[in-house]
C-alpha cells in the first residue's frame, strides 16, 4: 500500500496537475481576445469598436459625473459622448479610451475631463488595475505603453491561467453569452429646472466617508503627468479643445484642503503640468456650484438622488451649451 501511495503522490498527482494546468492555459489562449462584459468600462470599449459614436463633445470623468450622465441626457443626440468611468481605471483609462475613440471616429471639437483631485492623484494598482486596466486595454500599443510607464501592473497578466481561472477563463466565458452593448451608456431622462435638491441630514456613515476625503494626499503622479501631456498632444494633432474641470466637491472638504495647503499646492502642480503641453488650459471648476453642502452627498463620491443629481445635470447641460 505504501508503494501505491508513493507512486500516486510522486507520479500520478503531478501529471494530473500538469494536465489541468496545460488544459487551463490552452482554454485561456482560445479565449484571450474575447472582449469582457463585467462593468461599464468593458461595455464602452466594446461599443467604441463598433464605431458610429461621432460627437462634438467627449466627456470623461470619474464616478460622480458618470452617475449623472448614465441617468440624464444633457444634450441633443450627437452632441455629447459619455465616456465617463470611475476612479478605478485612472486617468490612464481616459487616455486609452480617447485613443480608441479617435482611431475610428471623427475628431471631436471639445474634450472635457471632469475629475476630482483624488482622481488626478491616483494610479490603478493591484487587483484594481487587473480588473479595470490590464484586462480591458489589451491591444499591442496599450500593453507597450503600460510596459514603459506602469510595468508593475502587468505582472498579474503573466501568471499561468490555472492561478487566475476567474480572470482568464471565467469572465471570457461569461462574455461569450452576454448580450452585446448597443452603444455607450447614455442617460435618457431630461433634467428638470425646478426640481428642488434634497434637504436634511445625511447618515453618520456618509458624513464620515465625506470627511475622510480631507486627509487624502493630493498631487498628480508621474503617470498622470505623462497622460495629461499625451492627451494635450492628441488635441493638437486632432484639432480639438481641452477643458479640465474639478468635479463638484463638498465645501467642508475644500475647506480642509485649503487649511492644509493641499488644494493650493495641487492647483499649482496641475497648472505646471498643463502649461507644458496645453499652455492655455487651467484646472478649473464650475464656479460657485463647484462647492456643495455636505448634505448633497449620499456618500463620499456620489450625489443624492434625484434632486442633487438633477441639479448637476443642469449645470453640465449649461456648460456644454456654452461650448462653441
Amino acid at each position: 500500500m505504501f508503494f501505491v501511495w508513493r507512486r500516486f503522490l510522486l507520479v500520478h498527482l503531478p501529471l494530473a496537475l500538469l494536465g489541468v494546468a496545460l488544459a487551463a492555459e490552452g482554454i485561456a489562449i482560445l479565449l484571450k481576445d474575447i472582449p469582457l462584459r463585467r462593468h461599464d468600462l468593458d461595455k464602452i470599449t466594446v461599443a467604441l469598436k463598433q464605431g458610429g459614436q461621432s460627437a462634438d463633445v467627449l466627456v470623461f470623468g470619474d464616478s460622480v459625473t458618470q452617475d449623472v450622465l448614465k441617468t440624464y441626457r444633457i444634450a441633443p443626440d450627437g452632441r455629447v459622448a459619455n465616456l465617463t468611468t470611475n476612479m478605478a481605471s485612472g486617468v490612464v483609462g481616459v487616455m486609452f479610451l480617447l485613443k480608441r475613440y479617435l482611431e475610428i471616429n471623427p475628431s471631436p471639437r471639445h474634450l472635457v475631463l471632469v475629475a476630482s483631485p483624488e482622481f488626478l492623484s491616483y494610479d490603478p494598482e493591484g487587483k484594481t488595475a487587473e480588473v479595470y486596466v490590464t484586462s480591458v486595454f489589451r491591444e499591442e500599443g496599450e500593453v507597450a505603453w503600460l510596459s514603459r510607464h506602469m510595468p508593475e501592473v502587468l505582472e498579474k497578466t503573466r501568471e499561468p491561467a490555472v492561478f487566475n481561472l476567474e480572470g482568464k477563463i471565467g469572465y471570457p466565458l461569461l462574455a461569450v453569452i452576454a448580450p452585446r452593448p448597443d452603444g455607450i451608456p447614455e442617460g435618457k431622462v431630461l433634467p428638470v429646472p425646478d426640481l428642488a435638491p434634497e434637504e436634511g441630514p445625511i447618515s453618520e456613515a456618509a458624513l464620515q466617508s465625506v470627511r475622510g476625503r480631507i486627509g487624502t494626499e493630493l498631487g498628480p503622479t508621474p503617470v498622470v503627468k505623462v497622460v495629461l501631456g499625451e492627451i494635450c498632444d492628441l488635441a493638437k494633432i486632432h484639432d480639438f479643445q481641452v477643458r479640465v474641470l474639478r468635479a463638484p466637491i463638498p465645501a467642508e472638504v475644500i475647506a480642509g484642503w485649503r487649511v492644509s495647503g493641499a488644494l493650493a499646492d495641487f492647483q499649482n502642480q496641475m497648472d505646471s503640468v498643463l502649461a507644458a503641453s496645453c499652455p492655455d488650459i487651467r484646472f478649473e471648476n464650475f464656479g460657485a456650484w463647484g462647492e456643495l453642502p455636505t448634505t448633497a452627498m449620499r456618500e463620499s463620491d456620489h450625489l443624492r438622488r434625484p434632486g442633487w443629481t438633477n441639479r448637476y445635470a443642469l449645470v453640465l447641460r449649461e456648460f456644454v451649451d456654452s461650448l462653441p
